[in-house]
C-alpha cells in the first residue's frame, strides 16, 4: 500500500490512511488544505502497514468522484456518459474520477439513484485497497493514464445525472461554464463527449455552434472546427491505446487464451469496451495476421510469433556459470548466461536478504564488472543500515561500495540492465497495473546477453504466485519462493541429477533461520516432492522406479 500511496502523491493527490471500515485512521481535516509529506506517508504505513488508501477529493486533489453503488446506477450513468475519464472497480460498484470544479461538494442519492458525489470535504477509498470482506478496489482505467473529464459539463449535457451543486441547469452562468477563461476547455469536453458517444461529426459541429453562441462572451464560430478536430484526434488516439493494451496482453501469453481472459485482465467492463476490443482482436486475426484461432472453442486464440534468432552453438561456453547460493541451492540447479532468477515472497520474510547475499556471493562472477543493484524503495541511509548488519571486520561497507552499484529506481528497470553482468532488482512492482509485471520481466530478460538478472517481486500471502500472477515465472530459469522460514524451489529448468536416487527439485523445500538479518542457516535437509511421494507409496508396499518417478511398478 505504501508504494501506491507514494505514487498517488506524485500525481498531486492528497492521500490519507483509512481502515477496512473506510474510516480515516488519523485526523484528516488539514489534508484537505495540504498534501502529506513523503515522511508522513511512510510513517503512517510503517505503523499501520495494512491500512487502506484514501484520496481526499476537492480542490486539494483537483478531483471530484462519482460513486455508483449499484448496477442500476452504473447503467444509468453509462447509458448517457461515453467519456473515458479514470474509473475504479469497487467492492459494490464503480468510482468515476472527474476534474474538480469550484462549488462541488458531497452529494448523496444523485438522480434518486445509488449514486453519490465526493467533492470538497470528502474522500474515497482508492486501489489497491481491500475491504473488511477481502474484496479489492481495482483500476478499470488508471488515473495516471487517462485525462480527467469535467463533471459539471457531463452533468450539463446529461441532466439526468442530477444537479451536483443544487443549482438550476437553465442558467449557464450559474454553472460558470462556457464563460471567458474556460470556453475552449468546455467546448472541447462537449465535443469529446459527443464523439465518444458515436455522434456524427456533422451533428457535433452544429451543437458546438449553438454552444459557441451561448458562450459569454460568444466563442468565434470559425474556431469550432478546431475543437471538433481535436476531439476526433483524441478518440483516434484512445483507439490506438486500447489496441496497444491488447497487443501488450497478447505478448505476455505463451499459450492459447480466450476473449474473456483479455476482458478480465484489461478490466473491460462495459458493452462498448468489449465490442471495441473484439473489433481490434478480429483485425489482428484477419488483417494483421498477428494471432490465429486456436482449437474449436469460440473466442480462443494464440499469438503467431514469426521472429526467431539462431543460437551460436560453436562459441557457446561448455559449462554453466559458477553461480553460488546459500542453503546449498547450487547442488540442485545450474545457472547459465542470460538466465533470470526470480525471488518471490510475502513481506519481511527474507527476499531482500537473499538478494543481497546473491550479490555478495557472486561478486567475481563477471570479473572487472560491478554488480548493478536497482532498489525500488530503500534510500542510501536504509541501504547503509542493511550493510552494517554484516560483520564489518569481514565484509565492510567499503567492500560493497567497491563491488556494487546501488541505484534507486522505481520503474523502467530494463533501461539500465547490464547485458553482460550481474543485475539485481529489489523489487519489481506496479500496484496500479500489476498485470504488466510479467512484461517488465520479459523486457529485462530480452536485454541480457551473457549476464544474469536476480529479480525480486512481492507476494500476497493468500495467493500462490507473486504480484503479477503465474506469468511472472515464464522467463525465469530458477524461481524461489520464501515464506515463513521456508525456502521453496518452485521452478528449476536446469536441474542437477544426483546419484544414486534422483528427484526433480521442482517443489523441493528447506526450512531455515535468518541470523543477524543476513545469514541463511539451514534447518534440516531439502525435502523433495518425489521423495515424499515415495515414502507414502512405501507405506503401502508400492515400489517406485526412481529413474521414472511417475511410474508405479
Amino acid at each position: 500500500m505504501l508504494e501506491a500511496a507514494l505514487e498517488y502523491r506524485k500525481l498531486n493527490l492528497s492521500v490519507i490512511p483509512v481502515g477496512k471500515d473506510k474510516k480515516p485512521l488519523i485526523p484528516w481535516k488539514e489534508y484537505q488544505d495540504r498534501h502529506a509529506t513523503e515522511d508522513e506517508i511512510k510513517r503512517w504505513w510503517t505503523n499501520q502497514p495494512d491500512a487502506n488508501i484514501g484520496i481526499v477529493t476537492g480542490k486539494i486533489s483537483n478531483l471530484a468522484v462519482l460513486d455508483c453503488d449499484s448496477q442500476d446506477a452504473i447503467t444509468a450513468f453509462l447509458t448517457k456518459y461515453k467519456g473515458v475519464t479514470p474509473a475504479a472497480k469497487t467492492p459494490r460498484g464503480m468510482h468515476y474520477y472527474f476534474k474538480y470544479e469550484d462549488g462541488i461538494r458531497n452529494t448523496v442519492k444523485v438522480g434518486n439513484l445509488d449514486m453519490d458525489i465526493r467533492g470538497e470535504g470528502g474522500y474515497v477509498v482508492a486501489p489497491p485497497s481491500i475491504n473488511d470482506k477481502g474484496l479489492e478496489y481495482k483500476w478499470h482505467r488508471g488515473i495516471k493514464d487517462s485525462l480527467l473529464d469535467s463533471l459539471l459539463l457531463a452533468s450539463f449535457l446529461y441532466a439526468h445525472i442530477g444537479d451536483v451543486r443544487n443549482e438550476p441547469y437553465n442558467n449557464l452562468n450559474s454553472l460558470q461554464i462556457l464563460t471567458e477563461g474556460r470556453r475552449d476547455e468546455d467546448l472541447f469536453h462537449a465535443a469529446n463527449t459527443m464523439i465518444k458517444g458515436n455522434a456524427s461529426p456533422e451533428f457535433v459541429r452544429e451543437v458546438l455552434k449553438i454552444l459557441a453562441h451561448s458562450c459569454n462572451p460568444p466563442f468565434p464560430e470559425k474556431e469550432v472546427d478546431a475543437k471538433l478536430s481535436s476531439a476526433i484526434e483524441r478518440a483516434r488516439r484512445k483507439e490506438r491505446n486500447i489496441k496497444q493494451e491488447i497487443l501488450e496482453f497478447i505478448s505476455l501469453q505463451d499459450t492459447y487464451w480466450f476473449l474473456t481472459d483479455a476482458f478480465n485482465t484489461l478490466q473491460l467492463l462495459t458493452k462498448e469496451e468489449k465490442n471495441h476490443a473484439m473489433v481490434v482482436i478480429h483485425r489482428l486475426w484477419k488483417e494483421d495476421k498477428i494471432i490465429e484461432r486456436y482449437g474449436n472453442k469460440r473466442g480462443c486464440y494464440r499469438a503467431i510469433n514469426q521472429e526467431y534468432e539462431t543460437l551460436n552453438i560453436l562459441d557457446a561456453p561448455d559449462h554453466p556459470l559458477k553461480f553460488d547460493f546459500p542453503m546449498s541451492i547450487s547442488a540442485h540447479c545450474r545457472i547459465y548466461p542470460k538466465n533470470v532468477i526470480l525471488i518471490s515472497g510475502i513481506a519481511n520474510m527474507g527476499k531482500s536478504a537473499l538478494a543481497f547475499e546473491l550479490a555478495r556471493l557472486n561478486k567475481n562472477l563477471f570479473p572487472g564488472k560491478k554488480i548493478r543493484f536497482q532498489t525500488t524503495e530503500a534510500g542510501d541511509t536504509e541501504i547503509k543500515s542493511k550493510l552494517n548488519r554484516y560483520p564489518q571486520e569481514i565484509i565492510p561497507i567499503k567492500w560493497w561500495v567497491e563491488n556494487v552499484e546501488f541505484i534507486p529506481k522505481a520503474d523502467n528497470w530494463a533501461d539500465i540492465i547490464d547485458p553482460d553482468g550481474l543485475n539485481v532488482v529489489d523489487y519489481i512492482s506496479d500496484y496500479l497495473e500489476a498485470y504488466k509485471i510479467p512484461y517488465y520481466i520479459q523486457l529485462i530478460h530480452a536485454k541480457l546477453r551473457e549476464g544474469v538478472a536476480v529479480l525480486v517481486i512481492q507476494k500476497d500471502p493468500n495467493k500462490p504466485h507473486g504480484q503479477g500472477g503465474q506469468a511472472t515465472r515464464h522467463a525465469a530459469r530458477l524461481a524461489i519462493d520464501i515464506e515463513r522460514k521456508k525456502m521453496t524451489l518452485v521452478k528449476v529448468k536446469s536441474p542437477i541429477k544426483q546419484a544414486p536416487e534422483y528427484y526433480h527439485p521442482d517443489g523441493a523445500y528447506r526450512n531455515f533461520e535468518l541470523k543477524d538479518t543476513w545469514k541463511f542457516i539451514p534447518v534440516g535437509d531439502w525435502v523433495f516432492q518425489g521423495q515424499e511421494q515415495k515414502r507414502e507409496y512405501e507405506k503401502h508396499g508400492i515400489i517406485i522406479d526412481t529413474d521414472f518417478p511417475s511410474e508405479v511398478q
